[in-house]
């Protein structure tokens, strides 16, 4: 089936559980550091959302138009009993690796990609996934990696793919 047509029978994205909605570990770290957690996107959502107004499908294209401003959940489930904070960041790295991590930070907090350093601990419900390099194909280079599947409490381990619908 077409990607266009699967929209028209697609079911809407799923809002943020009220779980979530409700934590009172990560809530007062979000309330208190929104610039940490600013939504960069590349699409121009009130005309993406006119050009959609005659699509078949409304309450998808409400849920897209409603995640691309807000924010999205999209189908992760966090196990109450995890961690509330957790730390799987890499440890010290060599002089030339250490070197190529400062520099791309850098350029992924100028994008905003990334948020702008606030201290040496995460804060209150904050997770954080591996950092590495890997060496680029036939070269010296090397390549950044945030590793969202490893670790014990991985951020794609919350995702449960049976209710995906992708």
């Amino acid at each position: 089936m077409p990607s266009a047509t699967s929209t028209e029978i697609a079911v809407p994205l799923p809002s943020i559980p009220a779980l979530e909605l409700s934590n009172v570990t990560a809530n007062p770290t979000i309330q208190n550091r929104l610039d940490l957690f600013s939504i960069v996107i590349p699409i121009n959502v009130n005309k993406f959302e006119l050009l959609l107004s005659q699509h078949p499908n409304q309450p998808l294209v409400d849920s897209v138009c409603h995640s691309l401003r807000e924010g999205a959940w999209l189908y992760a489930t966090i196990n109450p009993n995890d961690l509330l904070t957790f730390d799987s960041s890499s440890g010290p790295l060599d002089e030339a690796v250490s070197s190529f991590v400062q520099e791309q930070w850098d350029l992924e907090i100028a994008a905003g990609r990334y948020s702008a350093s606030f201290g040496t601990e995460l804060l209150p419900g904050m997770y954080s996934p591996p950092i590495s390099t890997v060496p680029k194909p036939h070269s010296k280079n090397l390549r950044l990696i945030n590793d969202h599947s490893a670790s014990p409490h991985s951020l794609n381990s919350w995702i449960d793919k049976s209710n995906t619908h992708i």
